[in-house]
């Protein structure tokens, strides 16, 4: 590969896996269980290198600058591209030393045949200098504002845990297809590479199960919590207009209403809604009514009374004549609002179309939001109020039994606090926009529920999708009420389980893989023995060859001189002397090839026995996480647990059968013959299964033939072929009855048959049921599983007994398993 080619393929790795690396982050992103770009790194700088720190530099400056570039203008460009670039040097820097220490300690070319090189690659390569970048990449975040002081160590663990795990599963990966010795890693793909692999990809399934049903569970929390706010500001927001209807009610029951009445009638309404900044009682005032009304006020002390309208400056000045007038006559609170007292509401377009609106309609109308006269930006409600008698359905007749307006100025942006007051420690962002307007000025009110400043933009761009969205109508405006969640919600709502299970799952397959890396050792010397073993076999066989076609020339020899007795009979006999040598020779070779058999056994044992350690310490851990020993787990976590369980046992049971067939196989299975009675051990081995049919539905049923001749067997491998049977009927039958029976056989024999009423067996797959490492196809193979091993095993153990085992089936109707036990009498004979 060319310099280029290997700078290209770092880079690319780098930029690839990092990608890979984000989509395993914990959300909200910040936390990922597995960085693989870090094995990648420190494995092709190892390979390839140190000159080619640079490509590792820009794979990381890629990824980072793709998640937090802002190309608004040529500052915000360098203010995100700074912190990529330190980051990646840090890359590039934990890459480099990580290959120095390895070829410093180990050296390079390596082959990591020896454990105690194993560990210290796994080690130096890991742990410690996953130091580097962890350390280097937290100070360059703190530096330019990313994360927050408190946030350091807690981000520097996730960090280096991601990069350790990285590497240890990476790194090994990446060596086997590109580092020296390459015999030696080459040979690792399929006994390291693979298993590795696959692993990895059914834990990245597993969580992004776990992470869909995270997302699944907050995205109900955040409605079921956003309906409950909007509920609350759309009951509030008409609570506080309903005021109106009030004040409507009690204008309604009176002749005429005093200043001091109407004073004292709202004073409690304001002291119970405090998002109200004023109501007032606007009468309607003709043109030839206006000079006696403005001395009526003047009589009530307002000495300098106007009716007055609102300017080209915005200020109050005394308003023109005009045909009709609505002045602001009553208003509380008091005297904060004396100041617009005169102020006519006709005079002014945005009040004036409202209340054009309200007394048509005669129900309650919204203006948008508006600049007070009080000051700052308010909604004001406009209710009519009508003469006690027929109201007339044309606007003539509307507006000649109109007495008037009351009016209520709502501080929106107050209501909505008020509402939300249970609710401030949501962490939402409420924005609330009037759909009719469409001069671009649609929002009412921006809320947000927290105490620092982020801005409405970021919290959109961030907010994984979640909205909350509804329009409600209020005084015959449209209101379009929006929630977003903001980057706290999201932190507090997370769990931290599913961050560190990921973790200790991938953890595991770092550590599988250094384990296989011993294992796959012990194949290379066991290969290389067996290579050996095959050469002499295969010279062996040459030399027998050379004899056999000396042998022919010889027969010929003989025949063609059959004169010539005495010479042909010192020919025969040499030839018998040679047929001894060739025949010893033969056996040589005969021992030669059990020598490699019995190799292969003890290589197969040895794996197995291997299995078991590692595989007993997984299942009491899991045990003792499910069992809550180690603390409470919720029931979805249960429920893996209970899989994982499920699976060791299964592969527990895998890894016997292949032990017991080794046995088997090398006649190295002890039995313990002992008299007894064999109705109690089938009666025995079926009950054992009877909560297990019990769940499946299916009922055992027994059939024992009285006064059998008590029988000599091995009790625990007669119960190890009826449990292998009764497993096999209850796999394959999903209703129905499994019977156990006992009888008489012929040839002096007792038989012993298990029935279901199951899917039953295909006649051409009757004759692959008892051979090794054969499984037929059924349909249910995904259900069932299995090593091929079970029916070999039962036939194994019962030859072993003397005895025989058959089956009988119709395919769709069910299936017989049975075998025969000899009877011997007492002096051992049959």
């Amino acid at each position: 590969m060319s310099n280029f080619g290997k700078f290209f393929l770092l880079t690319t790795l780098y930029f690839m896996t990092g990608k890979l690396g984000l989509l395993l982050a914990v959300p909200p992103g910040y936390a990922t269980a597995v960085w693989p770009p870090s094995g990648f790194a420190l494995a092709g700088i190892l390979v390839f290198g140190n000159r080619y720190w640079p490509s590792i530099w820009l794979g990381s400056f890629l990824v980072n600058i793709s998640l937090s570039l802002d190309p608004s203008n040529l500052a915000t460009i360098f203010g995100t591209s700074r912190p990529a670039f330190i980051i990646g040097l840090g890359a590039a820097l934990q890459a480099v030393v990580g290959a120095s220490l390895i070829r410093a300690v180990l050296g390079y070319p390596l082959a990591l045949v020896k454990e105690n090189d194993v560990f210290k690659f796994l080690f130096l390569a890991g742990p410690l200098s996953c130091l580097t970048n962890a350390t280097w990449g937290i100070l360059t975040l703190v530096g330019t504002g990313a994360i927050k002081p408190e946030s350091i160590y807690f981000s520097w663990w996730t960090w280096w845990v991601g990069d350790t795990i990285g590497v240890l599963i990476f790194a090994p990966i990446f060596m086997i297809f590109v580092a020296e010795p390459k015999d030696i890693w080459r040979s690792r793909k399929m006994s390291v590479a693979l298993p590795m692999l696959s692993t990895f990809a059914l834990l990245v399934a597993l969580f992004i199960f776990m992470r869909n049903s995270e997302e699944n569970r907050i995205k109900s929390d955040f409605n079921a919590q956003a309906h409950l706010m909007e509920s609350a500001i759309t009951n509030h927001m008409h609570e506080y207009l309903n005021v109106l209807y009030s004040i409507q009610s009690f204008y309604k029951s009176s002749q005429s209403v005093e200043r001091s009445e109407f004073s004292s009638f709202v004073t409690g309404i304001l002291a119970r809604h405090a998002g109200i900044t004023a109501l007032e009682w606007n009468p309607k005032v003709t043109a030839d009514q206006r000079d006696h009304f403005v001395e009526s006020i003047r009589r009530e002390g307002f000495s300098g009374f106007e009716i007055k309208a609102i300017n080209a400056q915005g200020q109050l000045e005394k308003s023109l004549g005009k045909d009709l007038y609505f002045p602001i006559t009553f208003v509380e609170p008091w005297p904060s609002n004396k100041k617009i007292v005169g102020f006519d509401l006709l005079s002014e377009k945005t009040r004036q179309v409202v209340m054009q609106r309200a007394w048509h309609s005669g129900e309650i109308k919204l203006t948008k939001p508006v600049t007070l006269l009080q000051g700052p930006k308010g909604a004001i409600a406009i209710l009519a109020i009508y003469s006690n008698g027929p109201v007339g359905d044309d606007s003539g007749g509307r507006l000649n039994a109109l007495k008037g307006f009351t009016v209520e100025i709502l501080r929106v942006q107050s209501i909505v606090g008020e509402a939300l007051e249970s609710f401030k420690k949501k962490d939402f962002i409420l924005q609330i926009d009037d759909i009719d307007l469409q001069d671009g000025s649609q929002n009412v009110v921006t809320l947000k529920l927290l105490d620092d400043t982020e801005e409405l933009g970021m919290i959109r761009k961030g907010n994984r999708g979640l909205v909350w969205e509804k329009n409600e109508e209020f005084g015959g405006r449209n209101w379009r009420i929006r929630l977003y969640p903001t980057a706290d919600y999201f932190i507090a709502q997370e769990s931290w389980n599913m961050w560190l299970v990921l973790a200790a799952g991938l953890l595991f397959v770092g550590f599988l893989g250094g384990f296989l890396i011993i294992i796959s050792r012990r194949e290379i010397v066991i290969r290389q023995l067996v290579d050996e073993q095959t050469q002499g076999l295969n010279q062996a066989n040459v030399q027998l060859r050379q004899e056999m076609e000396k042998h022919e020339k010889l027969a010929r020899s003989l025949e063609s001189r059959n004169k010539e007795l005495d010479e042909a009979r010192l020919v025969a006999l040499n030839i018998a002397q040679d047929e001894q040598e060739a025949r010893k020779r033969a056996q040589e070779v005969e021992k030669q090839l059990m020598a490699a058999m019995n190799v292969k056994s003890e290589f197969t044992s040895m794996v197995s026995h291997e299995l078991r350690t590692p595989l007993t310490v997984i299942k009491e851990s899991v045990a003792i996480v499910y069992d809550e020993t180690a603390g409470p787990v919720n029931p979805d976590q249960k429920d893996f647990l209970e899989t994982a369980k499920r699976n060791v046992d299964r592969l527990a049971r895998l890894i016997n059968d292949v032990l017991d067939y080794q046995k088997l196989e090398g006649q190295h299975m002890e039995f313990r013959m002992v008299e007894q009675d064999i109705n109690d051990v089938v009666k025995e081995a079926g009950e054992s299964f009877s909560l297990s049919l019990k769940n499946k539905n299916l009922v055992l049923k027994f059939q024992f033939q009285e006064d059998l001749p008590r029988l000599f067997f091995d009790k625990d491998r007669i119960t190890q072929v009826l449990t292998n049977l009764l497993s096999n009927a209850m796999k394959f039958a999903v209703k129905g009855t499994i019977t156990l029976i006992t009888e008489t056989g012929g040839d002096n024999s007792i038989k012993v048959s298990v029935k279901d009423e199951g899917i039953g067996i295909k006649e051409s797959d009757l004759s692959k049921l008892f051979q090794s490492f054969s499984q037929i196809s059924t349909g249910m193979e995904r259900q069932t599983g299995g090593t091929g091993l079970g029916l070999a095993l039962c036939k194994k153990i019962i030859e072993q007994h003397g005895g025989k085992i058959s089956v009988e089936s119709v395919y769709g109707q069910g299936t017989a398993f049975y075998f025969f036990l000899p009877v011997k009498d007492r002096r051992g004979g049959r």
